[in-house]
């Protein structure tokens, strides 16, 4: 147990309730599906499928490639590095992204048709999975865009921010939750999740926006 240990048990201790929390989101969205008609459950795992292709293959990705330069500018304070990283990742991931989720938005429907619509599954079934397809995808780059800052916030050594977005994102999914699925019913659980992330990006990216301004104004005092 000597001082780098201790180090690494401060930083994981909240990385992991964070990470609970999170977790816990899903639980919740599928425990408030199952109070609506049948086949709501059904309908938000069938269009979280496709939805999330794209959030575990491009958020991983970009996660995994830009920590190492966010660890070696952090140590070096090189944080005009850091800033200019980050407009030029946020920049692309806009680019790239938001046409992307324009695009499934677009061919929701004759991808769940392509995909799914066969035996048991119906016309209707497609309709109901396309308008939580359709609501799940929004989320596409402000998740994206939040891991980016997610792992800033990492390489500076506060996991205990992430904690703590974790908890609010948990608090506004169950309200917006009970109010959306009241007039969408299983779609509106769908663009609750893509409003928790829209909260999310915001909170991370002023966290950042404050750090970084905070070692700007000590580095030049």
């Amino acid at each position: 147990m000597d001082p780098n240990l201790r180090s690494v048990l401060r930083q994981y201790t909240p990385m992991l309730a964070g990470a609970f929390l999170m977790g816990s989101a899903t639980v919740v969205d599928q425990a408030m599906a199952a109070m609506l008609p049948g086949g709501s459950v059904a309908a938000l795992n069938y269009a979280s499928k496709i939805a999330n292709i794209a959030l575990t293959t491009a958020a991983p990705a970009l996660s995994t490639a830009v920590l190492p330069y966010f660890s070696k500018m952090v140590a070096a304070a090189d944080w005009r590095g850091c800033r200019h990283t980050l407009k030029r990742y946020s920049l692309l991931v806009t680019v790239v992204a938001v046409p992307f989720t324009l695009l499934l938005i677009a061919m929701s429907r004759p991808l769940v048709r392509l995909v799914f619509q066969r035996g048991a599954f119906t016309a209707a079934d497609t309709a109901l999975v396309t308008s939580v397809l359709i609501c799940y995808s929004i989320q596409i780059p402000f998740f994206i865009l939040s891991m980016l800052f997610v792992r800033f916030l990492s390489s500076v050594r506060r996991n205990d921010l992430l904690m703590y977005a974790s908890a609010v994102n948990l608090v506004v999914d169950v309200v917006m939750n009970l109010i959306l699925m009241r007039f969408w019913g299983v779609a509106g659980i769908a663009l609750s999740t893509s409003l928790v992330y829209m909260v999310s990006l915001a909170f991370v990216g002023i966290a950042t926006l404050r750090i970084l301004a905070q070692e700007r104004y000590s580095t030049t005092t």
